[in-house]
Parts: C-alpha cells; structure tokens; sequence
C-alpha cells in the first residue's frame, strides 16, 4: 500500500486539526498509510482539541507505519521550546517549524520511503518571518528537489488541472496567461 507523508503545516494554524479530521475520514487506511510529519505534542493538543480517542505512535521512519485506524503514525520533529509555536498567530518559529516538516518529508520522498507528500497550510507571513523567501509549498519543494520546471496540480477524482499562475493578484492573472505559458 502507497505510503502518504502528511507534513503538518503551520503548528499554530489549522494543520493539526485539519490532519485529525481528515485521517478520521472512512476509508483513509484503504487506499493509503498515513503518516504525518510534524510535532507530536501539537498533534495531540489537536486530538484533544477535537476529543478524538486515537492514540498517536511516534516512528523513526515510514518503513515502521501501520495501517491502524486507532492510531495516527507520526515522525516526530522535536523544536526546543513550543511556547512561541501556540500562539494561533504567524510566528518565525511558525514559519521555521514548518519548513522542518517540509524538508523532512521532502529527504523521506527523495530516499524512496514514501510515495507521495500531501501538505497541510502554512503562513506565508510565518515564512517570510523565518527568513525564507518561498512563495509556497511548490517552489520550496522545487528548490529541496533540485527540480528547475515544476508546476502545481490541483487533483479531484478524474479531474487534474495545473495552474499557469500562481501565488498573484488576481487582476494580474490576464496579462500573465500566455500561450507559450500554457504549454510550458
């Protein structure tokens, strides 16, 4: 079975609960392993949060994942102090916290040891806050991947769609759609 790395996003935003509701959905465990990339401690305030009685079992590589759907796998990436992680607001350490989350998974993908990553929201404003200039999610897998042509995809059932713009005013979207940009 195709083992899905679900990095956790921003520890002070959505993330956690998004992921908790998400992996409690019917069916998850049919159709893949889940394995979260993220802070255990943050995880389980989200669990508690939500009052779900699923049990989190911290592993040191997705080769140890179980499809049980009482327990959430989670790699645990440990930050020295979480205080500044909790503030439900955009923080540098939000921002550096979920960089780790990202390259974690990034190196365990790059290595074989999953087979697709699925990325929980970050804050942009976090991230510019740490010192990084990514846009997203798709330039700084592109950059950790040493990849120079990438695009983000956006799939629903049958349905795969690759954007020609992202991350722009909306109002600069028609002078950016060219063809040669659509069939780049």
């Amino acid at each position: 079975m195709k083992k899905l790395l679900i990095t956790m996003g921003d520890p002070g935003g959505v993330g956690p609960e998004i992921i908790v509701k998400a992996l409690g959905a019917r069916g998850i465990t049919k159709s893949c392993v889940p394995i979260v990339i993220g802070n255990s401690r943050i995880m389980s305030k989200a669990l508690r949060l939500l009052g779900d009685s699923r049990k989190l079992r911290e592993i040191p590589s997705p080769k140890e994942a179980e499809n049980n759907v009482r327990l959430i796998d989670i790699i645990n990436i440990k930050h020295r102090d979480l205080s500044p992680l909790l503030h439900n607001k955009p923080t540098a350490a939000g921002g550096e916290a979920c960089v780790s989350y990202i390259e974690k998974a990034a190196e365990l993908l790059m290595r074989n040891q999953a087979n697709a990553i699925v990325t929980a929201p970050i804050s942009k404003e976090a991230l510019k806050m740490a010192g990084f200039s990514w846009p997203g999610h798709t330039e700084m897998l592109a950059e950790l991947s040493r990849t120079k042509q990438f695009a983000m995809m956006i799939v629903g059932g049958p349905l795969r769609v690759i954007l020609v713009t992202i991350h722009t005013a909306l109002k600069n979207v028609p002078g950016l759609i060219t063809r040669q940009q659509i069939l780049k």
